[in-house]
């Protein structure tokens, strides 16, 4: 029970941390929508980044999961407020399958990796791109695919991507630097919370685009209540 609590802290305390420049921006976009007149636009980005905060800020209460279908909820609020920042820029496909909606992940698991298929995929390219987010069901497990066709990424580059998703794997791995929330602030959320029975692959090719394929055990809430840590 100690442990448990102890990485429910520790996750509260990854979740909780909010990338400033996300912010910045967010509310640069409300400000110049403001001064074009467009107060509906104004409302609907408020609105989402009210949900946004309200899902990564509430923390303490030892609630460090929710559905696979708040988390899609989270992302197209995510989505929504890029959409405003570079109307037209990049198009999205999410399919998800419907019998995994209620099942159980760790909190902003899947925005995260969407978020870094904008900023460092498709928003890289002149022409934008297409990010494609899939939910299939994998046997007693779940896989979650985000793929971007984006400006993909070097050899040198995946591997230090890797390097990081297996330091943050670990206990030593408490501190995150602001630079590196996101990916690493995700991995590391999946370590505690699933230990080991998790996997995080990438794969890229410069000028192609990047897959991030998330392999997770299918849980749902019944399951949960006996007790998972």
């Amino acid at each position: 029970a100690y442990e448990k609590q102890k990485r429910d802290m520790e996750y509260d305390i990854t979740l909780s941390q909010i990338n400033p420049h996300y912010l910045y921006n967010v509310l640069n976009t409300v400000v110049y929508l403001s001064a074009a007149g467009k107060n509906q636009d104004v409302v609907k980005i408020v609105h989402s980044l009210i949900y946004t905060l309200h899902e990564t800020l509430k923390v303490g209460d030892g609630n460090v999961e929710t559905t696979i279908e708040k988390e899609l909820e989270l992302t197209k609020c995510y989505l929504d407020i890029q959409r405003y920042r570079y109307p037209d820029f990049f198009q999205v496909e999410v399919v998800c399958e419907e019998d995994l909606k209620d099942c159980l992940v760790p909190k902003t698991m899947i925005q995260p990796l969407v978020e870094n298929a904008v900023r460092h995929g498709t928003q890289q390219r002149i022409d934008g791109g297409k990010i494609e987010l899939l939910v299939c069901d994998n046997g007693d497990t779940m896989k979650i695919i985000v793929h971007d066709t984006g400006i993909g990424m070097s050899s040198e580059v995946i591997k230090k991507q890797r390097d990081k998703f297996e330091m943050y794997r670990h206990e030593s791995g408490n501190h995150i630097p602001n630079k590196e929330i996101g990916i690493a602030n995700v991995a590391r959320r999946l370590w505690l919370f699933y230990q080991d029975a998790y996997e995080l692959q990438i794969e890229s090719q410069e000028n192609v685009g990047t897959t991030f394929v998330l392999i997770v055990p299918k849980m749902l809430q019944a399951e949960n209540e006996e007790g998972r840590l």
